[in-house]
C-alpha cells in the first residue's frame, strides 16, 4: 500500500506540473467557452439477444438504452468530461432468463454516471483523473452489451516520435450493468480493496509496432503483455500483415487468489486483396493454470464472440474470413465468419473433446439522411461437452445504433 500511495502522489504531481502552462498556450478563449462551447455525442442503442442453451438455463432479454457524453473545449490545456449511460427493459426481459448484462442480475433497468474526469494536456503531456475509459489489452472498454466497462484512475501519457507511453493507478472499475466502481480486486473476487498499477510502451516505426504492458494487481497478480505488428504493401489491391503476442501472469503480495503461473502465446497473420480479408491465429496456454481475466475484454487472437479460449493447456486455431460487400455492389454491408477450435493434447488436463465456435457478424450502416443509424446482427454457435463445466448452446443478438454529435 505503501508504494501504491506513493506511486499516486507522483502521478498526481506530475499532472499538476502539465496544468502550469503559459497563458499564451490556451486552446480556448475564455473559461466560460470553454464550458459552454464543449463536444456533445449521443450513442442511443437498441439491443436484443438470445442465448438457447442445451443442458442449462437460457438467457434472454431487449433493451433499449442511450449514452450522452460530454466534453468542454480545452482551456489552457485543460477539460474535463462526464457521461451518463442509461439501460431500459424494452417488451420483453423475462426474470427466469437472467445473465444477458444487457440489464441487471433482476432483469431491471439501471442507470450510471460512468465517467467524470478531469484532463490537461500539454507539449505531449497527458493527465486523466477521474471515472474514464482505458483502451489498453487488459484494461479496455469492452463496449459489446449495452454500456461499456469504465474504471476510477489517475492516469499519466506522453507521446514523442513515435513512442507513446503510458502509466495509471487504477483504483475501480464498473463492469457492464453495475452502477457502481469495486476496486480491482473486490471486482476479481476476493475479499479485499486493492487497486492496480499499469504501465505501459508503444512504439511504433514504419509499418512495425510494439507493445508492452505490465499491470500489477496489488496483493492477488503481475501480468505482463507483449506484442510486435507488421503490415506491409504487396501489390496493388494486396497487402499482408502479420502479428505475434506473449501473455504472463502470476501471483504477487499476499497471492490472495492463489499461488499461481500462467502463460499464453499466439501468432496471427492477415491477407487482404483489396476490401477481402482472410485472418489465420494460432494460440497456446501452458499446462500451469488457466489465464486469468477478471476485468474486461480478453487480449488473446482465439478470443472471439462467446470463448476467450485461454485454458490451462488449450492450443486454439481461428479462420475468420470479413469483407466490405460494398465492392460486390452491396454499399453500407460488412460481414464477418470466424471459426475456433480448441483442443487439448491428451494427457495435459481433463479437457480432452475438442471445443468450436462459430460466429457469424453482419454490419449494416445507413446512407445519406439515415447515415447515422447502424445495424449489427451476431450469431453465434458453441459446441463443448459438459464433462468440461461447458455447454452447447447458440447465441442471437440484434443490435440498432444511432451515434451522433452536435
Amino acid at each position: 500500500m505503501a508504494k501504491t500511495a506513493h506511486l499516486a502522489v507522483i502521478c498526481l504531481l506530475a499532472v499538476l506540473a502539465g496544468l502550469w502552462v503559459p497563458a499564451g498556450a490556451a486552446a480556448g478563449d475564455n473559461l466560460l467557452q470553454s464550458l459552454t462551447q464543449g463536444r456533445t455525442q449521443i450513442n442511443l442503442r437498441n439491443y436484443f439477444m438470445n442465448r438457447n442453451y442445451t443442458d442449462s438455463p437460457d438467457q434472454s432479454a431487449w433493451a433499449v438504452g442511450a449514452r450522452l457524453a460530454y466534453a468542454t473545449k480545452p482551456w489552457r490545456g485543460m477539460s474535463a468530461g462526464a457521461s451518463v449511460s442509461t439501460s431500459q427493459p424494452f417488451f420483453y426481459a423475462p426474470t427466469s432468463r437472467p445473465g444477458t448484462d444487457l440489464l441487471d442480475d433482476s432483469q431491471n433497468g439501471f442507470s450510471v454516471l460512468d465517467q467524470l474526469y478531469f484532463q490537461a494536456q500539454y507539449a505531449g503531456f497527458r493527465g486523466v483523473i477521474g471515472r474514464q475509459l482505458i483502451d489498453t489489452p487488459f484494461l479496455n472498454p469492452n463496449d459489446a452489451r449495452m454500456v461499456p466497462v469504465t474504471y476510477e484512475a489517475l492516469s499519466l501519457g506522453y507521446d514523442l516520435s513515435g513512442l507513446s507511453l503510458s502509466l495509471a493507478q487504477v483504483r475501480g472499475v464498473k463492469s457492464w450493468n453495475d452502477t457502481t466502481f469495486q476496486s480491482m480486486s473486490r471486482a476479481a473476487g476476493l475479499d479485499d480493496d486493492e487497486g492496480l498499477t499499469m504501465g505501459g510502451a508503444v512504439y511504433k516505426w514504419g509499418p512495425y509496432t510494439v507493445q508492452v504492458w505490465d499491470y500489477y494487481s496489488h496483493e492477488f497478480m503481475n501480468a505482463l503483455y507483449m506484442q510486435a505488428d507488421a503490415a506491409w504493401k504487396l501489390s496493388s489491391g494486396w497487402s499482408l500483415a502479420a502479428s505475434a503476442q506473449a501473455m504472463r501472469q502470476q501471483d504477487v503480495g499476499e497471492a490472495l487468489y492463489g499461488e499461481f503461473y500462467a502463460f499464453q502465446a499466439g501468432v496471427r497473420g492477415a491477407l487482404t486483396w483489396r476490401k477481402t480479408t482472410l485472418t489465420l491465429a494460432f494460440t497456446d496456454v501452458a499446462d500451469d493454470h488457466d489465464m486469468v481475466n477478471p476485468w474486461a475484454g480478453w487480449p488473446g487472437y482465439t478470443s472471439i464472440m462467446e470463448l476467450n479460449n485461454d485454458k490451462a493447456g488449450q492450443c486454439t486455431l481461428l479462420f475468420r474470413l470479413g469483407a466490405d460487400l460494398a465492392q460486390y455492389g452491396i454499399k453500407g454491408l460488412e460481414a464477418t465468419l470466424t471459426h475456433t477450435r480448441a483442443t487439448v493434447p491428451n494427457g495435459k488436463t481433463l479437457i480432452r473433446p475438442d471445443q468450436l465456435e462459430s460466429d457469424v457478424d453482419l454490419r449494416y450502416y445507413f446512407q445519406g439522411e439515415l447515415k447515422p443509424l447502424w445495424l449489427r446482427l451476431r450469431a453465434a454457435y458453441v459446441d463443448q461437452d459438459i464433462t468440461i463445466g461447458g455447454d452447447t448452446y447458440s447465441d442471437f443478438r440484434l443490435i440498432v445504433n444511432y451515434d451522433f454529435s452536435l
